[in-house]
């Protein structure tokens, strides 16, 4: 009798087609699901170029474009990583890859793509903006703010826990006249009262 163990015999180990959406979809559909238009998405990818690109021999590493367009349908729809995974062609772990990679580089770039107006200039165009919305006078900006719910912090964790029970961000954001962020605050716990981070 032979105790030899029967090695498996070997797999080629195959990969799905990951399409980039951009190439099949209409305008309309990716701005349904990926909430930025076709030119925005590509400036994204020229941006994020030289950040994102890995250097590795592997066949199957994902493209710049790809990891863009995983990460704006997770924050679009906001739901698991997995079912982002499944509609992509990629694994829940490479989501939660891209999702940490592709936040990182926007958040250190973030002054690329907010920026409050500083000139006088500046700050006048846009009150005459807001003025020809609906005649109202020396608007520079719409600002409210939103809880984001977020794992409990390792550290200092029960302040965190807003009056409905989850660990929350009290963020706060401030809009031009054309829907476009000026400026966003996103580092206070969930409880923190909307008029503190304000005069903060």
């Amino acid at each position: 009798m032979n105790n030899r163990k029967k090695s498996r015999p070997l797999t080629r180990r195959l990969f799905r087609d990951r399409l980039n959406p951009l190439d099949f979809m209409t305008d309309g559909q990716i701005i349904k699901n990926y909430r930025l238009d076709r030119a925005s998405i590509y400036d994204l990818y020229e941006e994020m170029q030289d950040d994102l690109k890995k250097s590795t021999h592997r066949s199957s590493s994902l493209s710049v474009s790809l990891q863009v367009m995983i990460v704006l349908r997770y924050y679009a729809s906001g739901s698991y990583m997995n079912v982002i995974g499944d509609a992509h062609g990629v694994s829940e772990m490479a989501v939660s890859r891209c999702v940490n990679a592709v936040s990182k580089n926007i958040t250190g770039n973030i002054q690329r793509y907010l920026k409050f107006p500083v000139s006088n200039v500046n700050k006048q165009n846009i009150m005459y903006d807001f003025y020809d919305i609906n005649e109202f006078p020396l608007v520079l900006g719409a600002i409210d703010g939103t809880l984001i719910r977020i794992k409990a912090p390792s550290v200092d964790e029960h302040l965190y826990v807003y009056r409905k029970g989850y660990h929350a961000l009290n963020i706060q954001g401030v809009c031009n006249s054309n829907n476009r962020f000026t400026n966003v605050v996103a580092r206070w716990p969930g409880p923190t009262h909307d008029s503190y981070i304000w005069n903060d």
